[in-house]
């Protein structure tokens, strides 16, 4: 059985049924005596339904904008399609300077606003996420294009911004007895 306490916890959910079940009679001193906790645990756990801890979460979160705010928010977004960050500092300037960049990411997903990604798919017209092709040929020659652009002119970071085949020749150049047959 899996018993979730918090860290604090100085009773168990068997402790806290055996103080729910004691007769009225006994006082909530002697219970704290008798369990070694305090008379506040008691009175806790004597009066509830259940013996399971209760959510530490806020039942209210805080929100530092108003709904008309989140609406200008959203306005600009869908016009102005800026990103969360370039969002952040037009709602910091204008809207409410206390607003962290978490909060307007989750009102953003509370809201549905769409991702700018998604956005630009629906101004390319439609949710086209991916390609068909004619043939098994056209899916080949599209891949050997890719891997020959990919090979020979995407230079990357990690090879210190040189296309593989730079880097590969650079290192051939450089360590040649590695390269023989």
């Amino acid at each position: 059985m899996d018993i979730k306490l918090h860290k604090q916890a100085t009773t168990t959910p068997k402790i806290r049924a055996e103080i729910q079940a004691a007769p009225s009679s006994i006082s909530d001193s002697e219970l704290a005596r008798q369990y070694g906790v305090g008379d506040s645990t008691i009175r806790r756990w004597r009066y509830r339904d259940n013996v399971h801890d209760r959510s530490h979460t806020r039942h209210n979160l805080l929100a530092t904008l108003t709904t008309e705010q989140e609406e200008v928010l959203i306005a600009a977004r869908a016009f102005l399609r800026l990103g969360l960050d370039d969002l952040l500092i037009v709602a910091r300037e204008f809207l409410n300077p206390r607003l962290s960049r978490s909060g307007l990411h989750r009102m953003l997903k509370r809201r549905e606003v769409p991702t700018l990604a998604a956005l630009a798919r629906q101004d390319a017209g439609g949710d086209e996420t991916s390609r068909h092709y004619a043939s098994g040929e056209d899916l080949e020659q599209t891949l050997k294009r890719y891997c020959w652009l990919y090979n020979h002119h995407i230079s990357l970071k990690a090879l210190n911004h040189q296309s593989p085949i730079a880097a590969m020749k650079e290192w051939q150049a450089k360590r040649a007895e590695l390269f023989t047959k």
